[in-house]
């Protein structure tokens, strides 16, 4: 059913309602519609549009190249950064089918808490029901310790990430206990994930410092982002 110019979160799969449509709804108490921005590529980028009516037409924005969700992700940092460099900022997949609205926004608040109150970079984990091999992994570390931080859903470090296995490997994940499917879902203050991509990934802060510093931001992403390489935000 999906196909290039309409991929599945452009489709009506549950409901009445597009996936993208959703994801946006989910949101509602957490994030101003004017503050939610959505990255996209130009073959879907009037799909979107249509479908995101909610939103301002300058919030959707198509990337200028493919490249993988690192790059993707150092652009919507660079953009949330020209409005507020202070900013905690949430990132989502557009195409995820989650039913429990209340829980998923009370994990979402505690998520934007911790990042708020450490100098970490927060993924959101999903307890995994059956062994998938159609979903990377996250291997968790020991419980994290956030000074006077009371929160419902405590964090835990991040021991590694692990890319999709087979079955059998999926299987043992799942006897382990310790493992999550990744979410592809990420919060963090600006300011910290910045200062983190400077240590591990200074091709892309570099990319920011020039976004932040362009008086023309679209030229700076058309002429700078086809030149980053392809490579996942798991191991940039």
């Amino acid at each position: 059913m999906s196909r290039n110019s309409k991929p599945k979160q452009l489709l009506q799969l549950f409901g009445d309602e597009t996936l993208l449509e959703q994801t946006i709804r989910r949101l509602e108490g957490l994030v101003p519609l004017e503050n939610i921005l959505i990255l996209t590529n130009s073959l879907q980028v009037e799909g979107v549009r249509a479908v995101a009516t909610m939103l301002p037409p300058e919030n959707i924005y198509a990337e200028p190249a493919k490249r993988d969700t690192a790059p993707a992700v150092a652009l919507g940092i660079g953009l949330v950064a020209a409005r507020d460099p202070d900013a905690t900022m949430i990132v989502l997949p557009a195409d995820q089918l989650i039913q429990n609205v209340a829980s998923y926004q009370d994990v979402m608040r505690d998520a934007v808490a911790v990042a708020e109150a450490s100098d970490g970079l927060v993924t959101i984990g999903i307890k995994p029901t059956w062994p998938c091999p159609s979903y990377g992994y996250i291997e968790r570390g020991p419980r994290a310790t956030i000074p006077g931080l009371d929160i419902e859903h405590p964090p835990y470090e991040v021991k590694r990430f692990r890319e999709k296995p087979d079955v059998e490997l999926a299987e043992k994940f799942l006897a382990h206990g310790g493992y999550s499917w990744n979410a592809g879902m990420f919060v963090w203050s600006l300011p910290t994930v910045i200062q983190q991509l400077s240590k591990h990934a200074p091709e892309l802060a570099g990319f920011i410092s020039e976004m932040r510093k362009s008086s023309d931001l679209n030229a700076t992403i058309d002429a700078q982002f086809p030149k980053l390489c392809p490579i996942s935000i798991d191991y940039a």
